[in-house]
């Protein structure tokens, strides 16, 4: 157990220090560092809490609320640093996809006796 958790630990290193993962954190900093995108995201969350609530409380949406909550979205969705950030994000789930694959590869059970036609 104590060689699985050390090559546990050395995965983990190897991963913090990779570009995918340095890339993303250093963009999820600046991202919650910018003022103008913090705010845009707060609003753009709390109009989520309040359709959600008003969905919630079987009361009706307004169109004016869904007009909004879809304006923001778009803000959201174009700002550059999102799309950077949503970008990296992606190229990093691929690597622990891979990761993951490799990892539990030799732990899938075969079948030694195949069917045989």
């Amino acid at each position: 157990m104590e060689d699985i958790t050390r090559l546990a630990e050395s995965l983990g290193k190897a991963i913090a220090a990779s570009p995918e993962f340095t890339e993303l954190k250093r963009l999820e900093i600046e991202a919650r560092s910018d003022p103008e995108l913090s705010k845009l995201t707060g609003e753009y969350q709390m109009q989520l809490r309040r359709i959600a609530n008003l969905e919630k409380n079987q009361q009706p949406v307004e169109v004016e609320d869904k007009t909004k909550l879809n304006e923001l979205r778009e803000k959201v969705q174009s700002n550059e640093k999102i799309q950077k950030l949503l970008k990296v994000q992606t190229e990093y789930s691929a690597l622990m996809n891979k990761i993951n694959g490799v990892v539990t590869a030799p732990l899938q059970i075969r079948d030694e006796n195949p069917p045989q036609d």
